[in-house]
């Protein structure tokens, strides 16, 4: 209990950094910026897989957009290839979340990785590092930068976040 409560406390802290109230150019805000008019592809290692697959969700959800997540080192096998004509198909921004946990050869390929598709990445590629002390402090502070993302993201493309007529319509039909 006394690491969710030191952890509640950090993400106080930075939803005063990142938050609706938090400077323009903050990371949330200007990542999502940086996202907007792009399918955005995210991408983990380790303890951040799931929460690439969670900013996947909550932009597809949140933006009305498609949106995709994938894993290091496992997307170098096969999805590193298809960028090489990944501009022929459209607009894509690259998101690798980072950890200080993160093996030291995984961040190698990351690095690697990020160069490689650069060219491809209309949107631009980017590595989120994690903040906070512990570990929960740091997987926390990836979700809630998600989070926001997603939001304000939803907000640049003019969708409110709070309906989702697909879903509802998918409930309705079945």
């Amino acid at each position: 209990a006394s690491e969710i409560d030191v952890a509640a406390e950090h993400l106080e802290e930075l939803v005063s950094e990142w938050g609706p109230e938090g400077d323009e150019q903050s990371l949330a805000k200007s990542l999502a910026r940086s996202l907007n008019g792009t399918i955005p592809v995210i991408y983990g290692a380790g303890l951040t897989t799931p929460i690439a697959y969670r900013w996947k969700t909550d932009i597809n959800q949140n933006t009305e957009i498609p949106a995709f997540s994938h894993e290091l080192p496992e997307l170098d096998h096969n999805e590193l290839a298809g960028w090489a004509g990944a501009s022929d198909y459209g607009s894509f921004g690259a998101v690798f979340l980072d950890d200080d946990d993160t093996h030291p050869r995984v961040k190698e390929r990351i690095a690697v990785t990020r160069e490689l598709i650069a060219t491809q990445a209309v949107g631009g590629t980017h590595v989120v590092s994690s903040r906070g002390q512990t570990a929960i402090e740091r997987l926390f502070s990836l979700v809630l930068l998600g989070d926001l993302v997603s939001l304000y993201l939803a907000v640049l493309r003019g969708v409110d976040p709070t309906p989702v007529p697909a879903t509802e319509r998918l409930r309705d039909e079945l």
